[in-house]
């Protein structure tokens, strides 16, 4: 349990340590980057982006920031959710603090809300479960979970949709690990490379969707979050089979997926 007090967050510091060696890698076209939909973020209000996570390392994390950063501006530069063994662990913690992140553990039921300053921000509903699916399950999302539902009525936002191709290509995964989870709390992700490779990236934000017009009650009836969790869930699901639908790790996830079934 972590005490609920603002996360530091450095935006220059952002820039300087995430962004900018980002840009650098597109300008080199060892990266191509692509955003749709830009003009779906809200200017202003409570905004909650969530999208479909992938890969051994939160690359998805830092070119979702980096779209918002160049579409919408440095001040709406979101806060991160992350799984809470990256706050615990201080390597991980030392190399992401100036991120912001928010112990997905502030997100539980029974939780007070979390304070109205961290806005906007970014959360990955599927957590370690979408990381660490192997690369052959590529664009096939894991279950969302209910927290940002919950999150999202508390603060009457926004939620917009994005769907982010890329990351299954970028920063592959061989196998999950499932040993480690009595100890760590989480499955682990087996990287099938030690680096990133290149890739294309595509962001799209889709039309957001206003939680402003549910009933708070809603929050503590978990059926209908999990619903309502979903249908957000399938509206990323369709963008990203129909943005991924001439990539091969698409067709191998396809006849795999058919193969099980």
């Amino acid at each position: 349990m972590f005490e609920k007090k603002l996360p530091s967050r450095d935006i220059k510091q952002i820039k300087k340590r995430f962004l900018k060696p980002l840009r650098q890698l597109i300008n080199m076209n060892y990266f191509g980057f692509q955003v749709r939909g830009a003009h779906h973020i809200p200017a202003e209000g409570e905004v909650l982006f969530v999208a479909n996570h992938s890969g051994w390392v939160p690359l998805d994390a830092l070119f979702l920031l980096l779209a918002i950063h160049d579409t919408a501006g440095p001040e709406m530069l979101p806060y991160l959710i992350v799984h809470d063994m990256l706050i615990r662990f201080p390597v991980s913690y030392f190399l992401l603090k100036d991120l912001g992140l928010i112990p997905a553990d502030w997100l539980h039921y029974g939780q007070e809300p979390l304070p109205p300053e961290l806005n906007p921000i970014i959360i990955f509903p599927e957590g370690a479960n979408g990381n660490s699916k192997p690369f052959w399950k590529a664009y096939q999302m894991q279950q969302w979970k209910n927290g940002f539902v919950r999150l999202a009525i508390q603060r009457k936002a926004k939620v917009v949709p994005v769907a982010i191709v890329g990351g299954e290509e970028a920063v592959p995964v061989a196998a999950t690990i499932d040993a480690l989870k009595p100890i760590l709390g989480s499955v682990m992700p087996l990287p099938l490379t030690l680096t990133p490779l290149p890739s294309r990236w595509k962001i799209q934000f889709l039309e957001p969707l206003d939680f402003a017009q549910y009933d708070p009650a809603i929050i503590h009836q978990p059926e209908r979050c999990a619903e309502l969790a979903h249908d957000v869930y399938e509206i990323v699901q369709r963008r990203l089979r129909k943005n991924t639908q001439r990539n091969p790790l698409h067709w191998l996830s396809r006849l795999t997926q058919n193969e099980s079934l």
